[in-house]
């Protein structure tokens, strides 16, 4: 039988794998203060690298974190989405054995207190890390639960009438936020209608201003896609540009074509659409950079972004020349490259607008 080179492989396994002595005392110590988030982080972290080992020693093409980082396999997923919360109340009890003896485990009760919605792309930064740490020819996975999942953790007696009175308009929300969960993917990953159905959003929204030029710009990197019930609502890519800057050429990822549809704009598909493209900068970036025009500027400054205050250029075939039309409107990311944000950006060379 020839060896497969794309899953599903002869060979995988769910995702939840058993957690090492280390990290289960870990997670008792932070929950008890003794110990900060970043150093459980960083045991989480080591964790993983090894089972991401264990995983390649076995000869398992697919590979998981363990799911290392979560409290519960599916209730960390769960209570990431938007109008989900935890309430003390009846839970469900789940009694395990092991060589010490039995462990009563009992996770929190939810409530369906307002509409579901996506508000962030769930476990992107766990992903980012395990797809950055996967060895070889490993291809990165993860698991997320069904929607059928919410329902049954509560049942009917979980949902507010008064937000669903209905249980008809729960489920197609419901649906909604899990058909809304980002995909991510490469532009050569992507088939001609997904490009296609991209382009027309950025038509829609940007209007003239979306030149082929402009559309070129958008391609050739990792894009971001915001999907409800099979139509494209949002889009942002990055792409890899070099900006010179206190006399480096800076690796920087840098963002285009941020758009939402009109109709479906105040609901977090933007702030949805930057968390996975930002992970992705973080982790493969010195810095990122983008262009906002005034009205955005607030939705970058929450995020992380600041505004260049010094003086933009461009590297073209006749040399460095000044942009002063884009000077306070590129926004930065910091990431490990040292900025004077008051110093001199000079961008790479582009067809159509530079910046």
């Amino acid at each position: 039988m020839a060896v497969r080179d794309t899953p599903p492989f002869r060979a995988d396994h769910v995702g939840s794998l058993l957690r090492p002595s280390e990290l289960l005392q870990a997670r008792g110590r932070f929950k008890a203060g003794e110990i900060d988030a970043d150093t459980l982080r960083a045991i989480e972290d080591d964790a993983i690298r090894d089972v991401i080992q264990l995983q390649h020693d076995a000869g398992v093409r697919t590979v998981t974190d363990g799911e290392f980082r979560r409290g519960s396999w599916h209730m960390d997923f769960i209570y990431s989405l938007g109008g989900i919360r935890q309430v003390d109340g009846e839970s469900i009890h789940v009694r395990f054995r092991n060589e010490e003896g039995e462990l009563d485990y009992a996770p929190p009760a939810m409530l369906v207190a307002e509409k579901i919605t996506l508000t962030r792309t769930v476990f992107a930064e766990a992903f980012a890390f395990l797809r950055d740490n996967a060895l070889g020819d490993q291809t990165p996975k993860l698991t997320i639960p069904s929607p059928s999942m919410v329902h049954y953790r509560g049942g009917t007696s979980a949902i507010d009438r008064d937000v669903y009175p209905e249980l008809g308009a729960f489920w197609d929300d419901l649906i909604a936020a899990h058909v809304a969960e980002l995909r991510t993917a490469h532009t050569g990953h992507l088939d001609r209608a997904t490009l296609a159905a991209a382009r027309e959003l950025l038509d829609d929204v940007f209007g003239d201003e979306m030149t082929d030029e402009a559309w070129e710009h958008a391609l050739g990197g990792i894009h971001a896609l915001a999907w409800d019930r099979g139509e494209l609502i949002g889009h942002a890519s990055v792409v890899q540009r070099r900006l010179l800057h206190l006399g480096r050429a800076l690796r920087t990822g840098y963002v285009e074509g941020v758009a939402v549809r009109a109709d479906r704009r105040g609901e977090g598909h933007g702030a949805a659409l930057m968390e996975p493209l930002e992970a992705v900068i973080r982790g493969g970036y010195e810095v990122g950079a983008l262009g906002a025009a005034d009205a955005a500027a607030d939705f970058y400054a929450v995020r992380g972004w600041k505004q260049w205050r010094g003086t933009t250029s461009a590297l073209t075939p006749a040399g460095i020349v000044r942009t002063e039309d884009e000077d306070a409107s590129i926004y930065v990311l910091p990431i490990s490259a040292p900025l004077d944000l008051r110093g001199e950006l000079t961008c790479d060379w582009r067809d159509g607008e530079v910046w």
